[in-house]
């Protein structure tokens, strides 16, 4: 007869989020004792976890063979078949979940599963039972946050979402959908909050400093993003990448110097991308090199003509050169072609437009421009419209 389980402290290291020190630990326990149930199931939920669904297969299979009734485990593999394209798999999983014995993965990967298929309401309907059995499970939390942003809730997936961090505050997932959650409602400022207080026990997460970046430029907090990007190149000094995302911070708060020497030097490493292209152009216009900064986006623009935010830098900075209007209305209506809706492009075809005498076509275009969802484009668009009559 078995002896009772050791799994119990790489449990709770993997219900903390930090799985690959639990999978490690499964795996010398399992050395010890290859017939451990508990850290064969362990070790499956672990290599579920990171999407390693040959090497769980194997592990539930032993499971089955020694306890032929285990629920879990037949849960898992008909998740594991339905991911691999069995959609059979779906009915033995709504079959498991309704078992009286039924627990907390049996819940969890038919809400999971019903999630992946578009039924919402079935989804939460075993999402809230899985959270039911286990109000300390962070996973469960961490999609409904996922089901209540597809919905659109923000707030009901920031309640889920701050539980989550504070359940497995070693995982950077459930911060980055809470910081999701935060911007979706204009609110950046508590998103990085969110990811700064994560950054203390995860320095190294490139993931992390990454949203950091975004959302310190969001929320109008260029020192943070500046932090997180110099962290970033620290942790991988190659990536031109993460050298833009320097540049950019630093124009953001106004270091335009050392931006154009940091965009300058990425260029050199991806001479191609527009990103930095466009960036550099703005490094070049706001220390007052016009011409090269004009050059630059014309380049660029031939390139990508159907770059929205490249075209619109051209179009004004046509303008401000002094053109009637006709070049900057050539570069925004080839990029209306793949952007038809795009309220940035179609303001500055209105001050082309209007530029050119064209009022009709300004007052049109001023009107598209109006219909963006950003407060401060529609009351550019608007005054616009009552300065065209």
């Amino acid at each position: 007869m078995a002896g009772p389980s050791k799994a119990g402290p790489a449990l709770r290291l993997l219900r903390k989020g930090q799985v690959e020190r639990a999978a490690d630990m499964f795996k010398k326990l399992l050395q010890q004792d290859p017939g451990d149930v508990g850290c064969l199931v362990g070790l499956a939920r672990a290599q579920m976890a990171r999407k390693r669904y040959d090497e769980a297969q194997p592990l539930l299979r032993q499971v089955i063979a020694q306890v032929p009734d285990h629920g879990e485990a037949q849960s898992h593999l008909a998740f594991i078949d339905l991911q691999g394209g069995n959609a059979a798999a779906l009915d033995a999983l709504k079959r498991l979940s309704l078992s009286r014995k039924a627990g907390f993965f049996e819940f969890f990967n038919a809400g999971t599963a019903l999630l992946q298929r578009g039924d919402e309401q079935g989804a939460q309907v075993a999402l809230e039972r899985a959270k039911g059995a286990d109000q300390k499970n962070p996973q469960v939390r961490v999609e409904l946050g996922r089901l209540h942003i597809k919905r659109g809730d923000y707030r009901d997936a920031i309640t889920e979402l701050q539980k989550a961090v504070e359940l497995a505050p070693a995982d950077p997932l459930p911060v980055l959908l809470l910081s999701q959650s935060f911007a979706a409602i204009g609110d950046p400022g508590h998103g990085a909050d969110a990811v700064g207080k994560a950054l203390l026990t995860q320095p190294q997460s490139t993931p992390l400093h990454e949203r950091m970046v975004e959302l310190g430029l969001l929320a109008g907090w260029p020192q943070k993003a500046i932090k997180s990007a110099m962290a970033l190149r620290q942790i991988d000094r190659m990536n031109p990448n993460y050298a833009y995302m320097h540049g950019v911070s630093m124009l953001a708060s106004g270091l335009v110097a050392e931006a154009r020497h940091i965009l300058q030097d990425a260029l050199k490493k991806v001479p191609r991308s527009v990103a930095v292209r466009q960036a550099l152009a703005q490094a070049m216009q706001l220390m007052g090199e016009d011409a090269p900064a004009l050059v630059l986006l014309e380049e660029t623009n031939q390139a990508k003509p159907g770059d929205a935010g490249v075209a619109s830098d051209l179009a004004v900075a046509y303008l401000k050169s002094g053109d009637a209007g006709a070049r900057a209305q050539r570069v925004l209506k080839r990029a209306l072609e793949e952007h038809p809706a795009h309220p940035v492009l179609h303001f500055n075809l209105a001050l082309a437009q209007a530029r050119a005498g064209d009022r009709a076509g300004a007052r049109a275009s001023a009107a598209r421009a109006g219909q963006a969802p950003d407060p401060a484009l529609q009351e550019r668009a608007a005054a616009l419209l009552r300065s065209l009559g």
